[in-house]
């Protein structure tokens, strides 16, 4: 038997390397996965803070939603798990340089495929965190269907061979370069996502939950009905930071798994939280807190627009190309066309017929 003191050397050693396992070496991410190829960095890391990290992709890579990285005294937390397991592994590849603590757990704001099909990468020793309606969607297999998945993966063959199609009529050497980048970068999607097994929390919540992290508390929240039936918002009181998901985002959120009538009220929840800056699942983040507002009074002008047609008897597909919300313009610049996303219709419809 070994002497104890070369027992207890062994031990420490054994501690020390865990406690040095830098957060890159995901137990799913060797060999790297399937859509990991790139042409440049994946991510802009964008420090709001000197321990807050929110991590946005550049476009040489399908990656998702964004995703936050909070570093604490002896390790990470990270909101949002991205597109595909690779999507995590560029990811924790690429923050080698800026942080070799090991991760140890992992929030996941909502069930959708951009933001949860990358936990399948983390070990036993990481804690994947959500709602218990979260849970129960990515158990049902609910993350590979339904209005989003068809329209953003589903879709991706076709986009391929119409990309194809166009490239092909390009005699320019430049723009034919261009297509052909892009038609890589859908191909290296359908590969990613070929790969994907999706993965549930293994600590759930109903309603709310508060970690300490070393001197840091983080607060996980769910306000309300939004964007899905159970998204979370991460609260970092001391920091005043709050990590929204899609329940809030910079422009017009996808709205096809959404609760239009009661978002609002969620929206006014989340404006009674002590924050100074909203990390958002899409876009830049931004500390003006009249973009919530804004989306709080588009909200309630597209219900009764919507509800206005549905009790018309027009369809569903008519009325998403009659709805003019072009009033909003000012705060939200796409908006420059009559017409509405047909997935948010399809919803506010299934949710008018479901009633009483």
């Amino acid at each position: 038997m070994m002497p104890l003191t070369h027992r207890l050397i062994a031990a420490a050693a054994l501690v020390l390397v865990a406690a040095h396992r830098t957060s890159a070496q995901l137990p799913g991410c060797s060999p790297m996965p399937p859509g990991s190829g790139r042409a440049g960095p994946a991510f802009t890391f964008n420090k709001v803070q000197a321990d807050v990290i929110h991590a946005v992709g550049t476009g040489t890579m399908a990656v998702g939603a964004n995703a936050t990285i909070i570093i604490n005294e002896r390790d990470l937390m990270l909101v949002d798990a991205g597109l595909s397991p690779a999507a995590m592994c560029v990811l924790f590849e690429e923050l080698k340089p800026i942080t070799t603590k090991p991760l140890r757990s992992v929030v996941v704001t909502h069930f959708h495929f951009d933001h949860a099909h990358g936990s399948q990468v983390f070990g036993p020793d990481v804690e994947i965190i959500g709602s218990s309606f979260t849970r129960a969607q990515l158990a049902m297999g609910n993350s590979v269907r339904g209005r989003g998945y068809e329209a953003f993966i589903k879709s991706l063959p076709g986009q391929v061979a119409a990309a194809k199609a166009a490239r092909d009529t390009i005699t320019d050497a430049k723009r034919k370069d261009a297509a052909n980048a892009r038609i890589n970068l859908l191909e290296q999607e359908i590969l990613a996502d070929a790969a994907v097994i999706p993965t549930p929390p293994t600590l759930t919540l109903d309603d709310h939950l508060t970690l300490y992290r070393g001197g840091r508390e983080i607060q996980l929240r769910f306000i309300g009905r939004a964007h899905t039936g159970g998204d979370v918002v991460v609260v970092l009181p001391k920091e005043r930071i709050v990590v929204t998901g899609d329940m809030m985002t910079f422009g017009v959120p996808f709205m096809g798994d959404g609760f239009i009538d009661e978002w609002p009220a969620t929206l006014e929840r989340l404006k009674a939280l002590s924050f100074d800056m909203v990390l958002p699942g899409h876009g830049p983040a931004f500390k003006e807190r009249e973009r919530i507002d804004w989306l709080q009074v588009y909200f309630r002008d597209l219900g009764p627009k919507i509800k206005a047609l549905h009790d018309a008897k027009v369809t569903s597909a008519d009325a998403a190309k009659q709805i003019d919300m072009r009033s909003h313009v000012a705060h939200f610049p796409n908006l420059t066309a009559v017409g509405v996303d047909p997935n948010a219709v399809a919803r506010a419809y299934e949710l008018l017929d479901a009633k009483p």
